[in-house]
């Protein structure tokens, strides 16, 4: 198993229709006895692929799964956290689930795609109010912090920018921009968060944009990280850390991350939004020209000179994440 497996997506690459027709398996025996929960599988667990010629072994008992509950569970996607999660379900944040007994395998961690979040129920309340009169009632569950990539523009709403799906390595001499395309002019630094005809015209430098409608905070740390693809007979399934100490600048992951900031922005008649932005940003694919500017590029060199020819730059996720203040599990939760 590696980060992001789950039983149906194994079953449907080595072209089974159910997860059952592994799980219940005669040579996954030993399998089921240390994961009774087919919905919790972690990586470096190891199941065995029968011959799809072979008849799965029904269960002789009842499927080896705790007992059914009247929980919701939703499945975590990359980029998911407990807090998120909570609050899409209505909670003012994670603590109900961290406290959830189901959930206590993944209460102190950061979610990983695949895992299984169990929700409670909720508790009604009554509330009492003078009829013929006007109440006003906050749903504790609205959506209050995001975070993505975004190019940025020079006279849209900060909300109004579209999201960037791609990412792509610049053209541009990394400490170089200009409006005419040969890039002579000077690429702004890292403490330039608003708009710059320069760095705009370069296509390809984004900045990381946090919206949180919570935080008094007129900064925030943001961390951005290369991920390792992984892949199935060829084809590309998911994504995982690279090796090493993500602290170490010099491990495989070390250089490939980066920890910068972003400010809290203004509109156009001063007053402030709940929306923070970085710096301009790129992605460069050699040392070189991340050591030109450190503070603003992300290294997505391929892993052919390391050994590993699977490992492309076009394969390559980019993660953003910061802190939720004022989360239960902070810094844990991101």
């Amino acid at each position: 198993m590696q980060s992001g497996d789950y039983l149906q997506k194994i079953a449907e690459d080595h072209g089974f229709e159910s997860w059952r027709d592994i799980y219940y398996h005669e040579d996954n025996a030993d399998f089921r006895r240390r994961r009774p929960d087919p919905n919790l599988i972690y990586p470096g667990d190891v199941v065995m692929i029968p011959d799809r010629a072979t008849p799965k072994t029904p269960p002789q008992t009842p499927p080896e799964t705790p007992p059914a509950t009247s929980d919701r569970t939703v499945v975590a996607r990359e980029g998911d956290t407990l807090c998120f999660i909570a609050v899409e379900h209505g909670f003012a944040d994670c603590q109900p689930l961290r406290d959830h007994p189901p959930n206590a395998a993944i209460a102190n961690r950061q979610l990983r795609p695949g895992d299984v979040v169990h929700i409670p129920q909720r508790r009604e309340r009554r509330e009492e109010g003078q009829t013929e009169a006007e109440h006003e009632f906050v749903r504790r569950g609205a959506p209050f912090a995001q975070i993505r990539f975004v190019h940025g523009s020079r006279t849209r709403p900060y909300a109004d920018d579209p999201t960037l799906r791609e990412l792509n390595i610049s053209n541009y001499v990394t400490d170089q921009a200009g409006t005419d395309g040969l890039g002579n002019v000077a690429w702004v630094d890292h403490n330039h968060r608003t708009f710059d005809a320069n760095a705009h015209a370069d296509e390809d430098t984004f900045k990381v944009e946090v919206l949180d409608t919570r935080t008094r905070s007129n900064e925030l740390d943001v961390t951005i990280e290369a991920r390792r693809p992984t892949y199935t007979r060829g084809r590309l399934t998911g994504h995982t850390d690279f090796p090493g100490d993500p602290n170490d600048p010099n491990s495989e992951r070390g250089k490939r991350r980066l920890a910068t900031r972003v400010g809290r922005m203004n509109n156009a008649d001063g007053s402030a939004t709940n929306r923070f932005r970085s710096c301009y940003l790129r992605l460069v694919a050699d040392e070189i020209d991340r050591a030109a500017r450190p503070q603003q590029t992300l290294l997505v060199t391929d892993m052919v000179a390391g050994g590993d020819a699977e490992v492309e730059i076009l394969d390559q996720n980019i993660r953003a994440e910061y802190v939720l203040e004022g989360c239960p599990a902070a810094p844990a939760a991101r």
